[in-house]
């Protein structure tokens, strides 16, 4: 299992990386269909209590032809994930009813979606929080505000990684 810890730096103008460059244009155009074809069949799952945040992560994901599901609320998000596929899930660590890491939790404990792969996007740095999240089997650790470029290039790895294992 690939893990991340990444600490995103802030853009000194907008509060988000300045980065327009996208994977795809290094990816060859059979590894971006199979990875739409996969999201297409079981969608990235999006939960976050910011509407802004959920809006810039499906814009970052469409860009590379990624189909996501949008559900603010963590538990509503976890019972989709146990009633329907999902390739990936980014999520928020703290929003209302449940958190990041007790989505995570829930997930790694159910045999159905104990391998799919795991980010939480934070404004919480915190040692104890990045140690609880790898103790679970989180995949990525990101703080905000995100760099562009390396959580696209984070997504499309932990999802190509999430292929091969299906496919072996």
């Amino acid at each position: 299992m690939r893990t991340f810890l990444i600490n995103s730096e802030r853009s000194s103008t907008t509060g988000m990386s300045d980065d327009s460059h996208f994977p795809e244009a290094d990816a060859p155009l059979s590894d971006v269909l199979d990875l739409e074809t996969f999201t297409h069949t079981a969608p990235i799952l999006l939960s976050d209590d910011e509407p802004q945040i959920v809006r810039l992560y499906e814009v970052l994901m469409s860009r590379i032809h990624l189909r996501t599901v949008s559900i603010p609320d963590g538990r509503a998000a976890l019972e989709y994930m146990l009633k329907k596929p999902v390739s990936l899930v980014i999520s928020d660590l703290m929003k209302p009813k449940i958190t990041g890491l007790d989505m995570l939790k829930a997930l790694r404990q159910d045999p159905t979606t104990r391998d799919v792969p795991f980010i939480v996007v934070t404004a919480t740095p915190e040692y104890e929080s990045r140690l609880a999240f790898n103790a679970l089997g989180g995949n990525a650790y990101l703080t905000k505000p995100i760099n562009t470029r390396q959580f696209t290039d984070i997504v499309v790895q932990l999802l190509t990684a999430q292929l091969a294992n299906e496919a072996a």
